[in-house]
């Protein structure tokens, strides 16, 4: 989500190679040490002990350690935000993702008074494969430049 919503709120992209490494570190971090978990539970080992069943620490060893690289990867996305917004600072599009819904119609980052009447809603969100689709909502009066989608 934060990849996601950052554009629009900020109105810098965070870099995409970083955040395709963060995806993936987290990925098999986050099952490298939960899903051992699961098998410890599985095993009978009781939660919130002080000391481990012998047979189990090898596993517990492991999900320590994976805990770390999972916390490694926390990190990195901190170093991406910092990347992203003080040395390379590269500007969001209005609308990055292309999308229809309401959100990514506005200026990025959205004004403090963004509209001067409610939008009215003409198309649905999901109208991508449609050449020359309505767009979405009769922004009627949007203060700041058009967002587009």
């Amino acid at each position: 989500a934060a990849y996601y919503w950052l554009p629009k709120m900020t109105g810098k992209m965070l870099s995409p190679t970083i955040g395709r490494i963060h995806f993936w570190w987290m990925f098999i971090a986050f099952n490298s040490t939960f899903f051992p978990l699961f098998i410890v539970g599985l095993l009978n080992m009781p939660r919130r002990v002080s000391s481990y069943d012998p047979a189990l620490v090898g596993l517990n060893r492991w999900v320590t350690v994976s805990a770390y690289f999972l916390f490694g990867s926390m990190v990195l996305f901190a170093a991406n935000l910092i990347y992203s917004w003080f040395f390379v600072a590269r500007p969001a599009l209005a609308n990055p993702w292309h999308a229809r819904s309401l959100e990514w119609q506005v200026p990025t980052p959205v004004p403090a008074r963004n509209f001067e009447r409610v939008p009215l809603v003409v198309a649905g969100p999901y109208d991508y494969g449609i050449p020359n689709a309505r767009p979405v909502a009769d922004l009627g009066g949007m203060v700041g430049a058009t967002g587009g989608g």
